[in-house]
């Protein structure tokens, strides 16, 4: 099984391109696994994802964590750091 086809165990209905946007933003994927089993990890990094889109009831969550994004892609948290970051 590809790791395409693991995301789409977890997301159905995805398309090809958020399938990809799942599987390289969402995950840590090609590398970044704790363990012996990179796919139980793997799978649950995308069901943690999953059901934190499912408790906020929202569909864009932080690029960095899993909270409701409000600007360009982050949390409050986030965005209140990059901007510290910028200054």
């Amino acid at each position: 099984m590809t790791w395409l086809e693991l995301v789409r165990l977890v997301f159905p209905d995805a398309d090809d391109n958020e399938a990809e946007d799942l599987l390289w933003n969402r995950t840590g994927f090609p590398g970044f696994y704790c363990g012996d089993d990179p796919a139980a990890y793997f799978l649950k990094q995308l069901q943690e994802y999953k059901v934190a889109g499912e408790l906020h009831g929202v569909n864009k969550l932080c690029e960095l964590c899993n909270e409701p994004a409000e600007n360009n892609g982050l949390c409050p948290e986030h965005l209140r750091s990059s901007m510290i970051q910028r200054v």
